[in-house]
């Protein structure tokens, strides 16, 4: 293969290097990987016994039509809104 043509296609050789590396690298986990992972899968807890404790707050938003001379105020009912979540 002539220098000038490794030149020209150089970053292709790179970018292609990489994707077979990484395709290795993914493929040998596969392969070569723990069995301890899977079966630690099989025995997890189910659903009914776990139960994730989550917190709702509902929000709602209007358009905004302020021009630039109202900016204070709105400002002033940020800081209020925010003392309030707090």
């Amino acid at each position: 293969m002539n220098l000038g043509n490794l030149k020209r296609f150089k970053s292709w050789l790179i970018s292609a290097g990489i994707t077979l590396g990484i395709g290795l690298w993914l493929i040998s986990g596969s392969i070569f990987g723990d069995e301890e992972d899977t079966s630690a899968a099989a025995t997890a807890a189910t659903p009914s016994e776990v139960l994730a404790s989550v917190r709702v707050r509902s929000q709602s938003a209007d358009q905004s039509t302020a021009g630039p001379h109202q900016h204070a105020q709105s400002s002033s009912m940020r800081k209020q809104t925010a003392v309030l979540i707090q």
